[in-house]
């Protein structure tokens, strides 16, 4: 009995070892799983760039150096919130160097708002005509480039598409009617007068006749060259112009940035036109659709990209039938629609989707219901840095003046001759409370 029972305590306490050996070991790879996952993390944490807050810590001591004094009392309290979201920001382990780089920009327009009287500096650039007003914006190009880009001035959507090739040649947009009479005598002279040796034409022989064309080469006292990016149509022109830009992509070595592409209505494209500063300054293309169907030009070009694109539809004529055979194609890795009850609706939500690409503190106005003057004007709002937004002279659009005070604008530059949008209207929207 004696035996048996101390084989029993023997076998107990070698099952009482075990266990505690076991035990151990479990928990020593328990302890060594989580320093590992800890270790991991570490890792991770060390390879992340640390974010760059001192344009926000500026602008928060910026904000903080205002006094309410006689100010607005709304943006006065404004103001105080928009501080507090900023401080909580820096605190914040989820921020992003976008989400800080957006407070900034935010909070110093608000703040800029708080200076009293002050008025922003208000200029006009205008001419007796659309022709001489694309004249007096090309001007700004004076003693800086050497090529310009000629568009019809009755068709929009040649010069729609054309904006973003016109900023990347850092050329400005010249405008004929495409008279019997050929080019109009005015903008000869201006090539003259910039010593413009290169022009390129938008679109086919029915948007700048071939009579244009013969002119531009016989020119007496300069030598210009003429080459002419158009197609069959207002849709395959616009892939042309895209095509264009890609070649002088691949020139630069640009081809691995990222490709931002914008998507109009080809038969009524006004409410894209405040996309020309955005797609200039992105480096991106216009291209063209109809309401319901993507063009087979444009499909195809589509269809034939090799890298990833950023697609956006702008405005609220192209339907969804359109959008839906867009992002079929494999180029197409991210798309929304940007659009508005109206024209004037449909700037605003532009310039709020994109206005960290604006830090000029510079803007542009034209008459949304007139907006020839703005076919030159948008490539001169992407030289200057600055949005575009669209008035109305009749109806007034309370959230058009929100916007502009938004903006903080030191200087607005109204497009168009007194006519098209007088003093009186451009003050109710500037001044307007």
């Amino acid at each position: 009995m004696k035996t048996k029972t101390n084989k029993l305590l023997a076998l107990l306490l070698c099952f009482s070892f075990l266990a505690v050996m076991l035990s151990g070991a479990l928990s020593v790879g328990a302890s060594e799983f989580v320093f590992g996952e800890e270790d991991i993390l570490l890792e991770d944490s060390q390879n992340v760039a640390p974010l760059d807050t001192q344009e926000l810590e500026g602008a928060i001591a910026y904000a903080q150096s205002k006094s309410p004094a006689s100010y607005s009392m709304d943006i006065w309290n404004a103001l105080q919130l928009k501080i507090e979201d900023a401080i909580y920001l820096l605190s914040d382990d989820f921020a992003t160097q976008t989400d800080l780089d957006k407070m900034t920009l935010e909070l110093t327009r608000l703040a800029d708002r708080i200076l009293g009287s002050f008025k922003p500096y208000v200029g006009r650039i205008s001419g007796n005509s659309r022709v001489d007003t694309s004249i007096q914006i090309s001007n700004s190009w004076k003693n800086s480039t050497h090529t310009a880009v000629l568009a019809n001035g009755l068709s929009l959507v040649d010069a729609l598409s054309g904006g973003p090739l016109a900023h990347k040649l850092n050329a400005p947009i010249l405008l004929t009617l495409n008279g019997p009479d050929g080019l109009e005598s005015s903008v000869i002279e201006q090539f003259k007068y910039l010593k413009i040796d290169h022009v390129i034409l938008l679109g086919g022989e029915g948007s700048i006749s071939a009579k244009i064309r013969r002119q531009i080469a016989n020119l007496k006292d300069i030598t210009v060259s003429a080459e002419r990016v158009g197609g069959d149509n207002r849709y395959d022109t616009a892939v042309q112009i895209a095509k264009k830009i890609d070649l002088l992509d691949i020139a630069e070595g640009n081809t691995d940035e990222p490709s931002y592409y914008f998507l109009a209505d080809g038969v009524s494209s006004v409410d894209a036109l405040c996309i020309t500063p955005v797609a200039a300054k992105k480096n991106g293309r216009i291209l063209l659709a109809t309401k319901n169907v993507l063009p087979e030009v444009t499909a195809t070009y589509l269809n034939e990209k090799q890298k990833d694109i950023d697609l956006t539809i702008v405005g609220g004529a192209i339907g969804d039938s359109v959008l839906e055979q867009a992002v079929n194609y494999s180029c197409v890795q991210s798309f929304k629609r940007i659009s508005g009850g109206s024209r004037y609706d449909t700037a605003i939500n532009i310039y709020k989707e994109y206005e960290l690409e604006f830090k000029s503190h510079i803007l542009t106005l034209t008459n949304g219901a007139n907006y020839t003057d703005a076919l030159a004007g948008g490539v001169l709002a992407a030289k200057l840095d600055a949005p575009m937004l669209l008035v109305h002279c009749i109806n007034f659009y309370p959230d058009v003046t929100e916007t502009i005070k938004s903006t903080a604008a030191k200087s607005i530059y109204v497009l168009g001759g007194k006519a098209n949008l007088p003093d009186r209207v451009v003050d109710i929207y500037i001044d307007a409370d």
